[in-house]
């Protein structure tokens, strides 16, 4: 048997027990590993963001939570391997080349954005120039950690996805 991973909602009360992706058959028998929450949606309760591998790519979906029914909202490439999620959207996706070495970092401010590049760098290199923190408090507003402006110590910054920007750093500490 191969080994798969699904996530059950339940109440409190333990009545309500539903699968997720629950009348999605084909996305159920082809993709084993359907355990990854990425994001509980602040936009629409009841929603939450979950990876799923169909027709050999990461999709992301939109799951509810009471009936299980499942809605694409992000299509990755080949390589796409997880992704960013802020308010039940995608904003980060994360691809890594054919040999593993490379990872490609992609960003988006709404889902009618196109995917644009943001930073990519050598898996072997230990940690990268750029790399996601947290979500802002504003829609395409992310923090990173980044040495940015040529800094010898990485910083908290605040990233503006849509205009592919730093903002005011938010956060450094002498040591690192």
């Amino acid at each position: 048997l191969i080994p798969t991973r699904r996530i059950y909602a339940i109440n409190a009360d333990g009545t309500g027990f539903t699968a997720l992706f629950s009348g999605s058959d084909s996305i159920l028998r082809r993709s084993y590993d359907l355990g990854q929450i990425l994001d509980f949606s602040e936009a629409e309760e009841g929603r939450v963001a979950i990876p799923a591998w169909v027709g050999g790519v990461n999709q992301l979906y939109s799951v509810n939570i009471f009936t299980g029914a499942a809605t694409p909202i992000a299509k990755g490439r080949p390589g796409t391997f997880t992704w960013g999620v802020q308010r039940g959207q995608a904003v980060l996706r994360f691809d890594v080349n054919y040999r593993g070495t490379v990872i490609s970092v992609y960003g988006r401010a709404t889902p009618a954005d196109s995917w644009q590049p943001l930073t990519r760098y050598a898996r072997r290199d230990g940690a990268p120039e750029w790399e996601y923190v947290a979500d802002g408090s504003l829609p395409g507003e992310i923090y990173v950690l980044s040495h940015h402006g040529g800094e010898d110590k990485a910083s908290i910054y605040q990233f503006d996805l849509a205009r592919k920007t730093y903002g005011e750093r938010v956060a450094s500490h002498a040591d690192f």
